[in-house]
């Protein structure tokens, strides 16, 4: 396990498969840069205009959902904690606990750029708290805080 605040380097698309158990087409982080362990970070996905929730949301004028964008910031958390805790995804399960205090400041649209920024500000045993922000450019587009628990895999879960 690395010590917090420790500089670590940046995790590509092959190390964001190796950490989290997302898959295609429910993986909505691309990178992870300006890490330090159980601290900060910064993710990034591009928001494809071709996703097929934007047929429905909405036809000619594809705005994605702010739970999308929640989900990414969850994503990207997780990997945090995952990529810190250097534990891969093969072996743990991360839950999504809680989203506090969320607040969509501006939509988003298909072919956009987010970036994730995570701030984890606390824990307790397996519960970790995150202050969370995406924005497209200089955009703030959804605040919130996050809870999430890191759960070693066990032989019922069926690993």
């Amino acid at each position: 396990m690395t010590d917090f605040n420790t500089p670590l380097p940046d995790v590509d698309k092959a190390g964001v498969l190796k950490h989290i158990p997302h898959r295609d087409p429910f993986l909505f982080v691309d990178s992870l840069h300006d890490i330090k362990a159980f601290t900060h970070a910064v993710g990034h996905y591009h928001m494809h205009a071709n996703h097929q929730f934007y047929e429905g949301h909405f036809p000619n004028n594809p705005i994605t959902p702010g739970v999308i964008t929640c989900e990414a910031l969850a994503q990207t958390a997780a990997l945090l904690l995952a990529y810190s805790s250097d534990l891969a995804a093969e072996k743990y399960d991360v839950f999504l606990m809680g989203i506090n205090k969320a607040r969509f400041k501006k939509p988003v649209f298909g072919d956009s750029h987010l970036s994730l920024q995570i701030d984890l500000i606390g824990h307790k045993k397996f519960v970790w708290i995150s202050k969370c922000a995406a924005r497209v450019g200089d955009d703030l587009v959804v605040a919130c805080e996050l809870s999430a628990m890191l759960r070693p895999k066990s032989v019922d879960d069926g690993a």
